[in-house]
């Protein structure tokens, strides 16, 4: 047996519905009449399926199934509604409903056609969970295997594309799940080709052919591979298995393959060899000239950057020479050479010098023996033509730079973190009006605005080496007094060690601009005007529409289902009164919604107009049954600005009482008193009061055991002119309403003196 929960906000069809569904012994029906009790009943039980209608006053049906949808990913949901745009069809089906079924037509088939939906979608919905669950078992394995795993059917599409995968390309999951055509031979061979575990579904001998390693054991194929861009192009030798997978039945239904990287293994093996050549190779092919001597000066060995330096065919030309010889080209040691500097104080020395028309470094470290004597030198010898050159350009182009400064018209200055300027254009003292010396060297200010100095400070706060630039509107106040708004893109510079040591900034003025932004901002104001009247009117003519197509519909239906029941119970006369008594409440309600559509329909039209409150309530009192309860109303008897079915919300508060105050009700007290320059007006009673829950939804409308429209459309008539209402009674001691008037809304004399 299923149960399912059934969310409407009309009780009545609840009813109806839990009848049906549940004479068929397959289901135990729970109603909720709002989706707020629906998702309070999903947190505390577990259902097998959910019936909800579309049209409920706070929340609709497809925002209900997109919550479940997120908490409830496997509930099987059913729209079932009245409201049969296509469009409500599509989202619904798009947003996940199992179901829609439209309300409307014979009871009997209707709910018949319900349970069936209900059946399969549960039905349905648990074979589909069974299998995800075990789907998701599958690929959790997979997923966690410690090396790169992918899995393709007999079609060569990609079905798993593990973690280890994932870390091993570079490629997400989601990008290569679903792809064929061999596009998971791409992060490995830059081209679609059959791999290892093609081979496992057709026989290749050209595939096989492209791996160095290949073996089978079994079903099982074994490579091996060097993929030089892999490792962020520092290559990798991979290691391949793969496999064939087969269903319950022993067919063939895909492979799988696991890859492991080998590289570490590979160059350990080869590291020992490398070793002596790798030396070698260093000394040779370093683009630092690098040289051996002994105790005399003598060269022992040198690179080939040193042959190249000193003009020699091959190392044997050098070796034996004296450094004097071949360096400075004297008969004799050179004193200034930092050979000879070290030779007292065998710490390193550095000197730089030229050779021909170029510039080069040298730094001479000693070579000591365990005694610490001098038994030779190293000699490093690096060619800085290019950053002599390059120190040399720099310096032209800061030149340069500094004269396409000056002569922009934008504001450009840089400064020091207490606010010393270390450079300031022309344009940038121009603006200010301050001579140049009057700001280098000086720590300058402009004088912010003051509710712009907590702005500017925290965008300056927000600055840090990932973040270093910030632009900033901010207003000044100029010397004459004026205020100006200027526009800034502010640049910090850091050190290495993320401290700020200078700020570059370049700013222009946008006052024009800002007072243009204005003039629009009044413009977009006046237009929104124009709007909001636009927006009541629609809201009106949904209003009415819903009315005349949902609830009176779904009235309608619950006529017929009770009308259906009984001429079933026509033998049953305690059965049948009772559903007779159920049919008079729902053609009452149908006619208190029509009579509500009237008023409503007629809110707005006329221009509001000045009102007696007094007379207002007297009108509102004769069309009410006042049984022995007393209505007093206010002495200082205040008119009203306000639409002209004002005495509407008397009649629709005092009614509320009488129906809700209780049998101890005696008293309906309407008063007035002046607040600052506003009129409150009180409307309260000695009944039972009103509940803090029922207070939450008192003016919504549809809310409340009668109509639920009554109390809606008093906020509506007052909201007209601005006129606000609220309930701030206290829950056992009575309801208190109170009306507020704003200032020029009230007076205090009767709308005709």
């Amino acid at each position: 047996m299923a149960l399912i929960l059934y969310v409407d906000d009309d009780p009545v069809l609840l009813e109806l519905g839990k009848l049906f569904l549940e004479r068929s012994k397959n289901f135990i029906v729970d109603t909720a009449v709002s989706t707020a009790e629906a998702i309070t009943k999903l947190q505390s039980r577990n259902y097998d399926g959910i019936i909800s209608d579309y049209q409920m006053p706070d929340m609709d049906g497809i925002a209900f199934l997109k919550y479940v949808r997120t908490h409830h990913e496997c509930l099987p949901f059913i729209l079932f509604t009245g409201r049969g745009r296509e469009e409500v069809v599509i989202d619904a089906l798009n947003n996940g409903a199992d179901f829609y079924i439209q309300k409307g037509g014979d009871p009997t088939s209707q709910f018949a056609e319900l349970k069936h939906r209900v059946t399969v979608a549960v039905t349905k919905t648990r074979m589909k969970c069974q299998f995800k669950e075990s789907q998701r078992w599958t690929e959790d394995i997979i997923n966690f295997l410690p090396d790169a795993t992918l899995v393709i059917d007999k079609n060569g599409t990609v079905l798993e594309w593990n973690r280890a995968m994932v870390e091993m390309t570079g490629v997400p999951a989601e990008q290569m799940i679903g792809k064929s055509n061999y596009e998971y031979a791409l992060p490995f061979y830059h081209e679609r080709r059959p791999i290892t575990v093609d081979l496992i579904l057709h026989d290749d001998p050209a595939v096989v052919a492209k791996y160095p390693v290949m073996k089978k054991e079994g079903n099982s194929l074994f490579s091996e591979v060097f993929i030089p861009h892999l490792n962020k192009g520092r290559g990798a030798h991979l290691w391949f298995t793969a496999s064939p997978l087969y269903d319950t039945a022993g067919n063939l239904t895909g492979a799988i393959e696991s890859i492991r990287d080998i590289t570490d293994r590979k160059i350990t093996e080869q590291a020992l060899h490398d070793a002596v050549l790798n030396w070698q190779s260093t000394f040779d092919s370093n683009q630092d000239a690098i040289c051996l001597f002994d105790a005399d000066q003598r060269i022992i060995t040198c690179n080939r950057t040193m042959q190249e330096i000193l003009g020699a065919k091959n190392a044997d030309d050098l070796i034996g020479r004296y450094c004097w010889e071949v360096v400075h080209g004297t008969a004799g040691p050179v004193p200034s050479c930092p050979h000879q500097r070290m030779q007292g104080s065998l710490q390193r020395e550095t000197m730089e010098l030229t050779i021909g028309d170029r510039w080069f470094v040298v730094v001479t470290d000693p070579i000591l023996d365990e005694t610490r004597t001098l038994v030779g030198a190293v000699h490093s010898i690096r060619d800085i033509t290019d950053r002599k050159r390059a120190e040399e350009a720099l310096r032209e182009s800061e030149e340069r730079y500094r004269n396409v400064v000056e002569d922009q018209t934008e504001f450009i200055c840089r400064f020091l973190p207490d606010g010393t300027h270390i450079f300031a254009n022309d344009a940038y003292c121009r603006y200010f009006n301050m001579r140049r010396e009057e700001i280098v060297g000086h720590k300058f200010r402009p004088a912010l605005h003051p509710e712009d100095r907590d702005t500017v400070k925290h965008l300056f706060g927000t600055l840090t080496p990932t973040h270093p630039v910030v632009n900033i509107n901010q207003r000044i106040i100029m010397p004459d007094g004026s205020l100006k708004w200027q526009q800034w893109s502010d640049r910090a510079i850091f050190d290495p060690n993320g401290r700020v040591i200078e700020y570059q900034s370049v700013g222009r003025d946008i006052t024009e601009q800002k007072i243009l932004e204005k003039e629009m901002e009044y413009h977009e104001q006046e237009l929104g005007k124009f709007s909001t009247s636009l927006a009541v009117a629609n809201k009106k003519l949904s209003l009415l529409s819903s009315i005349t197509r949902h609830d009176i519909l779904n009235q309608l239906m619950a006529l017929k289902g009770y009308l259906y029941l009984s001429n079933e119970m026509i033998d049953n006369p305690t059965i049948l009164s009772g559903y007779i008594q159920k049919e008079e409440q729902v053609a009452d309600a149908i006619e208190n919604q029509i009579k509500f559509t009237k008023d409503y329909q007629e809110l707005g039209v006329a221009e509001p107009e000045w009102q007696n409150m007094n007379a207002s309530i007297k009108k509102a009192v004769t069309g009410l049954p006042m049984r022995d309860v007393h209505v007093e109303v206010d002495p200082k008897n205040p008119a009203i600005f306000a639409d002209r079915l004002f005495e509407k919300v008397f009649y629709n508060l005092i009614d509320n009482a009488l129906r809700y105050g209780g049998a101890a009700m005696k008293t309906i007290r309407i008063s007035s008193q002046e607040i600052d320059t506003c009129l409150l007006i009180v409307c309260e009673d000695d009944g039972v009061g009103i509940s803090e829950e029922d207070k939450k939804r008192l003016f919504t409308r549809g809310f409340g055991k009668n109509t639920g429209l009554g109390l809606f459309l008093s906020r509506e008539i007052l909201s007209i002119t601005g006129i606000t209402i609220a309930e701030n009674g206290i829950p056992g001691k009575g309801a208190r309403f109170e009306i507020h008037v704003p200032a020029g809304l009230w007076r205090m004399k009767g709308a005709n003196e």
